[in-house]
């Protein structure tokens, strides 16, 4: 009901608040991919307090860029420019029973300062500002797409066709 208000940030929020708080594998809504890459990330990501699947190498604006200093990950934004950037985070993610907390009370606190149009990504730059640490899963070239527009949805289906 606050489509028109909020973006994927709140809903996250709502996700996490739903019920008590466990490990939680969380994946965008228009995000398509093979069954490897999501049985190899949640494999990865196993034992990790939050981990984020990001492809490795060249990004475009558009795209939710990664950024990493030293091997760490240090934030995720579309503001990031494409030549600063490590890579793209796909719109997968996992955390613990832990760090899913920690995500909750990030975006509480974000939401606290009215930023209801923020993308999940200020949660997690913010918590990687304080110290908190994602693993960071290559996708591998494992195919994925993400699914916005008309043209997108036909270029997912040229890239998934030999994979029916």
């Amino acid at each position: 009901p606050f489509f028109a208000t909020n973006n994927n940030m709140a809903s996250l929020w709502f996700a996490l608040v739903a019920g008590e708080v466990e490990p939680v594998t969380y994946v965008h809504g228009d995000l398509v991919y093979t069954e490897r890459l999501l049985r190899r990330f949640v494999g990865n990501a196993a034992g990790s307090e939050a981990a984020l699947s990001v492809e490795f190498g060249p990004t475009d604006d558009e795209a939710m860029k990664v950024g990493v200093d030293g091997g760490r990950f240090v934030g995720s934004s579309k503001e990031i420019p494409p030549a600063e950037a490590a890579g793209e985070w796909i719109g997968l993610a996992s955390f613990s029973r832990t760090g899913a907390a920690t995500v909750r009370e990030h975006i509480e606190e974000l939401l606290t300062q009215e930023r209801f149009r923020d993308y999940d990504t200020a949660a997690f730059t913010l918590m990687a500002s304080r110290g908190f640490d994602f693993k960071l899963i290559t996708t591998d070239d494992e195919p994925w797409r993400e699914v916005d527009t008309e043209e997108d949805l036909e270029a997912a289906r040229a890239l998934f066709a030999d994979r029916r």
